[in-house]
């Protein structure tokens, strides 16, 4: 296989990140997209020179295709994930890959069968200082891991949640922490594993809205602790989402917009300053989904599996909704209306 085939189904906002890194990548080519909407369609058209279908069973009639990006509402992605899988595709789906640890495990079952490619969306893993990080706790480095901490300080306006499917628990599966910050929750539990226990608290501030805006949790592990504090009312935008680890030989802080960007670093005699991706992207969406695209490719060509699975998905989904499970509900919280230009949001 010389070039593989790709397609885009849901044409929202993230399926340009999607779409760019098919037209530059040289072993790929972007044949379609599919979206019920018809502006959306006719944006996707006009914007990538490909034909835009109503819908996945018109688009897979019309294209030859290798690989779906899977970009549309969350409560989407299983049903449309295992058809794809049916249908004998290979397919990146964007987070959170389902809603349940069973759609999880079916998932799993019909990846399996299917023996094709499945990876989760989960670009960050991607940026270099994050790589960077990951090999010092590898290499023991850092020594012992004593403390981790995930802080993410975004915010989002009425009209996120008015105008669009994100006020909806059935189609969201949550709000600060699965439709935002589940790709910090990822890096958290692959750095640190899996936690022994959880507690915390979570709360729903807004009226108009189902699902929750601020999380904070405490996660012991065998021989550590971590914490994790996100939310989606950081007045008046998007200020902060980083990732700390602490190890008895090293403290790394991974900020910047997109996770982009060293903050401060000491790992033994090492000072970490002015690493690679310094600078911020524009959105927080960053600059490395072109990457994890390339590597999912790749693994089709190579007949390999992908560096991020859809084990990887599942995982970390699991994790996200056990920190539902875990924390209470803090009652008896308001937030006032307050109305600013919105921000470039996920």
């Amino acid at each position: 296989m010389d070039k593989v085939r790709a397609a885009i189904v849901g044409c929202g906002r993230v399926s340009r990140f999607h779409a760019a890194a098919y037209q530059k990548l040289g072993n790929a080519q972007l044949v379609g997209g599919a979206d019920i909407d018809p502006e959306r369609r006719k944006w996707f058209s006009e914007n990538y020179s490909a034909p835009a279908y109503s819908s996945l069973d018109e688009l897979l009639r019309n294209q030859d295709v290798d690989l779906i990006s899977l970009s549309v509402p969350s409560d989407l992605h299983f049903s449309l994930a295992m058809r794809i899988l049916e249908k004998g595709k290979n397919v990146i789906i964007e987070k959170p890959v389902c809603m349940t640890a069973e759609e999880g495990q079916q998932l799993l079952e019909a990846e399996r069968k299917s023996g094709k490619v499945v990876s989760t969306c989960f670009q960050n893993r991607f940026n270099p200082p994050i790589k960077l990080l990951v090999d010092f706790i590898n290499s023991g480095e850092m020594g012992k891991i004593l403390l981790g901490n995930v802080c993410v300080r975004w915010w989002r306006t009425e009209n996120y949640f008015t105008n669009h499917w994100h006020a909806s628990k059935n189609r969201s599966g949550g709000g600060a922490l699965m439709t935002q910050a589940i790709h910090h929750a990822d890096l958290l539990r692959w750095l640190m594993g899996e936690p022994e226990s959880i507690t915390g608290f979570r709360s729903n501030l807004r009226p108009y809205s189902e699902v929750e805006d601020v999380v904070v949790a405490v996660m012991k592990y065998q021989n550590s602790l971590s914490t994790l504090e996100v939310s989606t009312v950081a007045y008046p935008k998007d200020i902060e989402a980083s990732i700390t680890i602490i190890g008895e030989k090293g403290t790394v802080k991974v900020g910047g917009k997109s996770l982009n960007r060293i903050e401060y670093g000491f790992v033994g005699d090492k000072v970490l300053t002015g690493l690679a991706d310094n600078d911020d992207p524009v959105s927080v969406y960053g600059t490395s989904h072109i990457l994890e695209i390339e590597d999912v490719v790749n693994s089709i060509i190579e007949k390999r599996p992908p560096k991020v699975r859809l084990e990887d998905g599942v995982k970390s989904l699991n994790f996200v909704n056990r920190i539902y499970d875990s924390t209470q509900i803090a009652q008896n919280l308001t937030l006032p209306s307050i109305q600013v230009p919105p921000p470039v949001f996920v």
